[in-house]
């Protein structure tokens, strides 16, 4: 980012010095963005918000802006400003007017400190840990509507808990999983370091799945995750389990010893490593269903069926 002999990024002091060249419709939009964006983005001045507003306009321009859902047919704004779902090559140059306008990574290091409201020592964690390319790389996902990497998630995971808390947070976690069907104790054991490794204590607890103490709220069959920790979460357990002894136990009642090797075929048919993980992330968001299309729910009702009624042959 091009800064004057001052501090103040080239951009703004050009904004200051000569105006803005944007008229009419996009004079408007950009000065309903301008009000918009300190409130998803704290501690972004008028003038920053302003500049930021205005490169949006003029280098992504309004049919993206109503395209990526930020605007409606009207001009006006569509809920917040980090509810949209802009292109990456958008959501890059959305990226660009933040670096061109402030110091990116000090305003998000400052969002996140201020959320949390570390100590001292946590607030020079979380400083080390936003970096620029996490900036960079949080805010282009983010504006794709992208659940991944997530600064506060990486903050709050690293710089917001002790190792004892971690302890007992995976003890509880890997304890709630493993009165799950189709998960071993070890298994259980490997989710619950992996979800306290990837999604952190601070998160987990935020999220309602932990108590202040590093225990289970109501269990981890009712946990309702946001999309990112789902993922996470997802992630974790795919890392650990495998989809053919999860799926043919919880759906097909195979209990913790699992079902046999056709059930488990059927299931592998079914469900790759991407329509498993889709699975997870919405049975840890709370919503009911595998996900599967109609198409293939039917081959598996169908594989399901030929495997029983040929158990009930032999019987």
């Amino acid at each position: 980012m091009l800064r004057s002999r001052y501090g103040i990024p080239i951009a703004l002091a050009l904004l200051a010095l000569t105006g803005c060249g944007l008229e009419g419709a996009d004079k408007d939009v950009a000065n309903l963005l301008a009000d918009a964006l300190p409130a998803e983005y704290t501690g972004l001045t008028a003038e920053e918000a302003t500049c930021v507003a205005e490169h949006w306009v003029e280098e992504i321009g309004r049919p993206a802006l109503k395209k990526g859902g930020l605007l409606g047919e009207q001009d006006t704004l569509v809920g917040n400003v980090r509810e949209v779902e802009l292109s990456e090559d958008d959501a890059a140059e959305a990226y660009a007017g933040f670096d061109d306008c402030t110091d990116v990574r000090a305003l998000v290091s400052g969002m996140v400190t201020s959320l949390f409201e570390a100590d001292e020592q946590q607030s020079a964690c979380i400083d080390d840990k936003v970096t620029g390319d996490a900036v960079e790389r949080w805010i282009v996902a983010d504006l794709q509507g992208d659940p991944v990497d997530n600064v506060y998630v990486v903050a709050g995971r690293d710089c917001m808990s002790t190792a004892a808390a971690d302890a007992r947070a995976v003890n509880a976690i890997s304890g709630g999983l493993g009165k799950r069907e189709g998960m071993t104790p070890e298994q259980a054991r490997c989710v619950g370091e992996q979800m306290v490794e990837r999604i952190g204590v601070y998160e987990l607890t935020a999220a309602g799945v932990l108590d202040e103490q590093q225990q289970l709220v109501e269990g981890m069959q009712g946990v309702e995750l946001n999309e990112t920790d789902a993922n996470l979460a997802a992630d974790a357990t795919q890392a650990c389990v495998s989809m053919e002894d999860m799926l043919s136990a919880t759906l097909a009642g195979g209990g913790e010893s699992g079902a046999g090797a056709e059930v488990k075929a059927c299931f592998g048919a079914a469900f790759d490593d991407e329509r498993f993980h889709a699975y997870l992330v919405q049975a840890y968001m709370g919503r009911a269903g595998t996900g599967l299309d109609e198409e293939t729910t039917q081959e598996l009702a169908d594989c399901l069926r030929a495997v029983l009624e040929e158990k009930q042959e032999q019987d």
